[in-house]
């Protein structure tokens, strides 16, 4: 028996040795090879707070990384890219199957940037197409380097609220077949009459709703995805028109066209924001410092995009130009923003471009589309998430179009079918 002991001792001690040998053999090489082993850890963001920045509250993050993403709705990954980059090294793209967390070999050295995208599975019944995180580490050459990435919403599926239609729509491309999604058939006993739609970090809807008069937060166009709560009412006082949410800091921005309001993501509120100058408000967005870029009027300026700090309540920056007489939304894409404007002196102004200054100017750059490529009429609503590109709604005829730039160019178009037209709300005229 004695003999049986020490023979598996010794086979056990082999293995381990022969293990932390293969282990070492491979430091050893990637030393060699000037090459550090990263693992990437990819989770979801806090709900409560923005994006942990210190390097101590990054690897707590990580370890708490379950907990917080149990709380998001469940997505089906298809696909990883990772893309690296570095002062001294050519772009590196790599990808993977679906997966919390990836690993790869990549070349030691200081400043490394870490561009990570996952791709949803198109048949996941939630709203986001892909997720995206970032960072920069340094790599000493064989060592295995853990990386932790906050993964926020990058684009989400099309999803264009058809308001007398009582419904969104779901397009599988911009000009393709689309479904018809109720909110009897994905929020349960309630329809809904969907003025306009946002999405925070997570892939979440967020839909001001004129038929209850609510804003109601939404995981999944599928009430067996499995979370709780699969839906949530606000119960606001106001009605709510234009949304915005802060997919950094965590806050839904609302306004019935007069006054500004805020909750948290649980729809409950926040402080009252007092509006200073602005004496109307038609659309609105969030950048990525948690600046307000409001398309409205103010008493000061007239109509134009207004830069709004929601900290200290006051408008920082403006743009004002008699071609854009009446903007009706605003879009940011930072360092951009584009905005729709409906009665412009000329049609080429139908669409333009902002760049956001450091001292919070707005500078003109740009505007379109031009003629020759296509004409817009009566369009004043953005809607979904695109990185390269805008999603534009028309009334008059009804009418989807994306394209690339201000310009035009990419454009496609959709006016849906005779049997199922769509049926827009007219946001510049008023219904």
């Amino acid at each position: 028996m004695k003999k049986y002991i020490l023979l598996f001792i010794l086979v056990t001690f082999s293995f381990a040795s022969g293990v932390i040998s293969c282990s070492d053999s491979e430091t050893r090489l990637n030393s060699v090879l000037n090459q550090a082993t990263v693992v990437i850890n990819l989770g979801m963001p806090e709900e409560h707070a923005s994006a942990p920045t210190s390097v101590m509250d990054r690897i707590f993050h990580l370890f708490i990384r379950d907990a917080v993403a149990q709380t998001a709705p469940p997505v089906s990954i298809r696909s990883i890219t990772v893309r690296v980059t570095g002062p001294d090294i050519t772009t590196i793209e790599k990808s993977f199957i679906s997966s919390g967390t990836v690993s790869l070999e990549v070349p030691a050295g200081s400043m490394r940037g870490f561009d990570v995208t996952a791709y949803v599975d198109p048949a996941d019944p939630g709203a986001a197409a892909s997720f995206r995180g970032m960072a920069v580490a340094n790599l000493p050459a064989g060592a295995t380097v853990n990386i932790p990435i906050v993964m926020r919403l990058n684009e989400t599926k099309i999803i264009v609220p058809d308001y007398y239609n009582d419904r969104l729509l779901v397009l599988d491309s911009v000009s393709g077949s689309y479904v018809s999604e109720y909110g009897t058939s994905f929020i349960g006993d309630y329809n809904i009459t969907p003025y306009d739609i946002d999405f925070d970090s997570k892939g979440r809807m967020y839909i001001s709703d004129h038929y209850n008069n609510d804003i109601v937060r939404v995981n999944s166009f599928s009430l067996a995805d499995g979370a709780v709560p699969h839906y949530v009412w606000f119960n606001v006082t106001a009605t709510p028109n234009a949304i915005a949410v802060d997919r950094i800091n965590n806050i839904v921005y609302f306004t019935d066209n007069t006054s500004l309001y805020r909750t948290n993501l649980d729809g409950d509120s926040l402080p009252a924001m007092p509006i200073d100058t602005i004496t109307y408000i038609y659309g609105i967005d969030v950048g990525p410092d948690g600046s307000l870029y409001i398309a409205g009027t103010t008493s000061n300026y007239g109509p134009g995009i207004f830069k709004y700090n929601a900290t200290s309540g006051t408008v920082v920056g403006y743009y004002t130009d008699t071609n854009i007489n009446t903007p009706y939304d605003v879009h940011v894409k930072y360092p951009f923003i584009y905005v729709l404007t409906r009665w412009g002196i000329a049609s080429e102004y139908n669409v333009v471009k902002l760049l956001i200054g450091n001292n919070n100017e707005l500078t003109l750059i740009g505007h379109g589309p031009d003629q020759s490529i296509g004409t817009l009429n009566n369009v004043g609503h953005f809607t979904s998430l695109f990185s390269n590109g805008i999603l534009m709604m028309g009334k008059y005829p009804d009418i989807l179009v994306f394209m690339n730039n201000e310009s035009g160019l990419g454009w496609q178009e959709n006016s849906g079918s005779i049997s199922d037209p769509f049926n827009f709300y007219d946001y510049g005229g008023g219904g």
